[in-house]
């Protein structure tokens, strides 16, 4: 038996039925490439096609990942804060995400190195991507993220808001109508690296919904063999 018949065999689970009988297992060239540019291992690139798969189907069967579906396959709330990760993962900025996409942005916001977090997390604040961050762009996206989640931040007021941000100028010595440059961000940082701590992808609860998609599969397959038997017995 060749590997990939065995591999197939081995994911058959990510066929998402007759109703959906395009959905296929990665070739083992494409494995190699996605184990190469990511941070996963072969087995974990399978289970996240898998995944992705999924809900690139969960609203329009194309084979992508649009926005509202990015938000539902990372549990994340509609916020300017999603929109920024969305736009981090679409690299070509085409509005939607394809499975090369998907497995590099997982990796970018997985990555613990310092100087790398410090740089993705600049980026969800420069909103126009001109390289510096407004204070209006810093309370824009910070009030976002709080109003998403207003159970843990309580619905903060925009005047607490406005004081965590003008503090932070206040520390920098950025004077009122100026713009926070990179390096000026990262001096910062390096004080407040638990900034970037929202950031972070939970891989345990992606896997864990990895898991829920195959029990909910193997649950179908049965159903559906039971009511076949139920037909030849007939």
């Amino acid at each position: 038996v060749s590997t990939q018949s065995t591999w197939d065999q081995k994911n058959k689970y990510f066929y998402m039925g007759a109703a959906k009988s395009k959905r296929r297992t990665l070739k083992m060239h494409e494995l190699q490439e996605y184990t190469k540019i990511s941070s996963f291992a072969a087995e974990e690139v399978n289970e996240l096609y898998g995944y992705y798969q999924h809900f690139s189907s969960s609203q329009i069967d194309d084979g992508v990942i649009d926005y509202p579906e990015f938000c539902e396959a990372l549990n994340l709330i509609d916020s300017i804060a999603a929109q920024r990760m969305f736009r981090i993962f679409d690299e070509n900025q085409d509005g939607i995400i394809n499975f090369r996409e998907f497995v590099i942005g997982l990796t970018k916001f997985m990555n613990e190195n310092t100087e790398q977090r410090m740089k993705l997390t600049f980026k969800l604040f420069d909103i126009d991507h001109h390289g510096y961050c407004r204070k209006e762009d810093l309370k824009q996206v910070v009030r976002s993220y709080f109003n998403a989640y207003p159970d843990i931040f309580k619905s903060l007021p925009s005047s607490v808001i406005d004081s965590i941000v003008g503090q932070t100028f206040s520390e920098l010595e950025i004077g009122e109508g100026e713009e926070l440059m990179y390096e000026d961000f990262r001096r910062w940082y390096t004080k407040h690296q638990s900034v970037s701590s929202w950031l972070t992808i939970d891989i345990a609860k992606l896997k864990k919904g990895i898991l829920l998609l195959e029990q909910m599969e193997n649950r179908k397959k049965q159903t559906c063999q039971s009511h076949q038997l139920s037909l030849i017995h007939i």
